[in-house]
């Protein structure tokens, strides 16, 4: 297998203009992409070559399903697994305080499915207006309600400002927050932990320091570390490095059936077409960045199951108690 690294400024349109001289010199697949409008582009435009994508951004072109594998978990995923998470700790009812507009409104409509369980009861959402600097009315709504636990969701900041509502309105239960949020915790900081439980759901390369042996990604973290000298992420709470390795675990899984002849006298489209198909079709994997159980009919192979819930103190990740 041969590797072609190709350097170029951190763009879109550069990126996609350097994926198109790759599949031009014959590339079989394309490895890129952190961030979400650049996975989107290529997605969109491999998908149309018939060129397959490892990204490693969870976005999910859906128009590229079977060509698109997102090393990543979705928002959609991480909601899931954090209420998992606190109905395993005993919660049946759940606040939440959620955005205003398109994206919220598509998030509400699947909310039902989240709450099955029985005993589960969602009060009335809370919607908030995105960018809002106060927000303590929506918490208030929040917690008189009374629920056994909060969720504030939206992007890296807003989440934020609803929890800071919830601790000025009195609340003072545990209350979820997305991933996204942890590194803008450096420059706005959540409420102090005397105020309240904060929790939030972490890829396992980012908790290395307190992950169990017994923990089924442990040896992939142990691997990534060594790959990159002790390094798993540009920043703490991002773990791109760990998913650059388990995007080429996956590649390397997507590989392994194949001998070192199988290729011969095989067309570069035919290779890429075989290749598409092992990668969408692999079994479910437990690697440095989480569960990935990759789907021919949705891009983002990150399952809810691969997360693991933490604390967030003064902006760090520290453990959580495990749910009896």
């Amino acid at each position: 297998m041969e590797v072609h690294v190709l350097e170029h400024e951190a763009s879109a349109p550069a990126t996609l203009a350097a994926a198109e001289v790759a599949v031009r010199d014959g590339a079989h697949l394309i490895l890129c992409c952190r961030d979400a409008e650049t996975s989107r582009q290529v997605a969109s435009q491999t998908a149309e070559w018939g060129v397959p994508l490892l990204s490693l951004h969870p976005t999910s072109v859906r128009s590229a399903a079977g060509w698109h594998v997102a090393v990543g978990t979705e928002a959609a995923e991480e909601l899931r697994a954090i209420i998992g998470d606190a109905y395993a700790r005993g919660a049946r009812t759940f606040g939440m305080m959620m955005p205003a507009g398109p994206e919220g409104d598509a998030l509400l409509a699947r909310l039902p499915g989240y709450f099955g369980a029985p005993g589960m009861t969602l009060a009335t959402p809370a919607r908030y207006e995105p960018g809002a600097s106060v927000l303590t009315p929506e918490a208030l709504w929040v917690a008189t309600r009374l629920p056994d636990v909060v969720i504030a969701w939206g992007d890296a900041v807003d989440p934020v400002t609803a929890l800071w509502g919830l601790r000025d309105r009195g609340w003072r239960g545990p209350v979820y927050l997305p991933s996204a949020v942890v590194p803008s915790l450096a420059n706005r900081p959540a409420p102090p932990s005397t105020m309240g439980e904060v929790r939030t759901m972490a890829p396992p390369s980012s908790v290395w320091t307190f992950l169990p042996r017994s923990d089924p990604s442990y040896d992939a973290v142990l691997t990534a570390r060594a790959w990159g000298a002790g390094r798993l992420a540009s920043n703490g709470a991002l773990a791109d490095g760990a998913r650059l390795h388990d995007a080429l675990r996956l590649l390397d899984a997507a590989l392994t059936p194949w001998t070192s002849g199988a290729w011969a006298g095989v067309s570069v489209d035919e290779v890429r077409l075989a290749l598409a198909d092992a990668l969408t079709r692999l079994p479910a994997l437990d690697l440095a960045t989480g569960r990935y159980d990759p789907d021919p009919r949705i891009p983002a192979a990150g399952r809810a199951a691969g997360l693991r819930p933490v604390r967030i103190v003064n902006g760090r990740l520290q453990p959580l108690v495990a749910a009896p």
